[in-house]
């Protein structure tokens, strides 16, 4: 095979900066791109609020995407050599929200190496983790509209961190790549801490068709000091928020494979794609009063969140994609209830509580999404998503996003 899916994308996005620097002058402004990633989102569901996710303690109180036409996600980016060895990328998001109107925020500000030698590569500064394939995937790479439960359960949002990142790509005939990664800690499940994690990748082709890709990523985040996921009105008494003290372990496991005739992506395609995360938690749980200061009970809590998506996605002919995703997660939450000494009041949480920690694990959350969407040109598309979302045990929402995104300016290639 000349030229294989895998091998074009990880050479375009390994190599990237090193041919940059050959072709160009270090010194010359000209090497520098900016871009804006524009997105219009139209969403309508059936349920009256939006669901709970049950069982998973979350990085805030999910409200879901604002009902009606609105602005979505925008990516305004500005990336470039600053000399022979760096480069550096500015990447400011922009959000309109209900509560707060219109936000901005940078997704990514980054200094990297390039052109080291013996496969390395350092990137220092805010970025995507890529403990996971998904996670390393901007809003704008998405084949559907919205990210996968899963990935909204462990880390309240789409994950980034400040801190540092060491990759390097082995020497070998098959594609392996290893990174390690170290962060302040801030960025949910942690909330300060010791931070940091492992990832590996590996992967090749099939004949002159098809390729793969395989990974797996491990996060650690040890003595989270006073973690907070929102709690919510139960029987007319507000319990506040529930604060968590402990170490978290998230392990993931993922799968790419991709086909197009004799590698030809832009007449036909396949991408087969899945992950599966595991996390574990163990600590202290507080539940605050709702004035967010008074303690109102203490607990020992142990849990165990796991959850996957499985998706794929065709193109049958030019400009035209169909595409499928299934979802489910679990959760195992032991919740101890601690108020002395004496062990007959020690308890189990009774039904009061794990409402108020929104911690009941007695349900499975689920998800299946149906897209289909048409590209005029490659910088614009028009997307139409249908989902069964049934995160909560109480509530089936059936839910439609219209989205249109347009693309101004280059950017760098996409990975793999």
């Amino acid at each position: 095979m000349k030229k294989s899916i895998l091998g074009l994308s990880i050479a375009a996005a390994m190599a990237q900066g090193t041919a940059m620097a050959a072709e160009t002058d270090p010194h010359d402004e000209s090497n520098w791109k900016a871009s804006l990633m524009t997105e219009f989102v139209y969403f309508d569901h059936s349920a009256d609020e939006f669901p709970e996710m049950e069982g998973f303690p979350m990085g805030g109180h999910n409200h879901g995407p604002r009902e009606g036409l609105h602005t979505g996600h925008w990516e305004a980016i500005l990336e470039g050599d600053i000399s022979e060895h760096f480069k550096a990328r500015f990447n400011l998001a922009l959000l309109e929200t209900e509560e707060e109107g219109l936000e901005h925020f940078w997704e990514e500000v980054y200094l990297q190496s390039k052109g080291l030698g013996n496969g390395l590569k350092f990137t220092l500064g805010r970025q995507y983790t890529e403990t996971g394939y998904h996670t390393s995937k901007h809003n704008h790479e998405w084949d559907f509209v919205d990210q996968p439960l899963i990935i909204d359960a462990l880390y309240g949002a789409h994950p980034i961190f400040d801190g540092a990142r060491v990759n390097w790509l082995a020497p070998t005939n098959q594609y392996w790549e290893f990174g390690a990664e170290v962060s302040d800690g801030e960025s949910f499940p942690a909330a300060g801490g010791n931070t940091w994690s492992l990832f590996a990748k590996t992967g090749g082709d099939i004949g002159d068709s098809s390729s793969w890709l395989a990974g797996a990523g491990y996060y650690r985040a040890g003595d989270v000091n006073n973690r907070t996921s929102e709690g919510h009105e139960h029987e007319g008494h507000d319990h506040g928020d529930a604060s968590f003290t402990g170490d978290v372990d998230i392990w993931n496991v993922n799968a790419v494979y991709k086909w197009a005739p004799m590698g030809n992506i832009k007449t036909q395609n396949l991408t087969l794609q899945a992950e599966y995360f595991v996390k574990s938690e163990e600590g202290n749980l507080n539940l605050m009063e709702s004035n967010g200061t008074d303690v109102h009970r203490h607990f020992n809590y142990e849990g165990e969140h796991s959850g996957f998506y499985a998706q794929a996605v065709y193109q049958w002919q030019p400009n035209w994609r169909v595409g499928y995703r299934y979802e489910q997660l679990n959760a195992n939450n032991d919740l101890y209830y601690i108020a002395g000494l004496d062990p007959n009041v020690n308890r189990p949480a009774n039904e009061d509580e794990l409402e108020a920690t929104l911690l009941h694990d007695d349900y499975s959350p689920k998800k299946q999404s149906l897209m289909l969407d048409y590209s005029p040109k490659h910088e614009s598309r028009i997307r139409l998503q249908y989902n069964i979302d049934q995160r909560s045990g109480s509530v089936t929402d059936r839910q439609w996003l219209l989205q249109y995104s347009h693309s101004f300016g280059s950017h760098g290639a996409h990975a793999y």
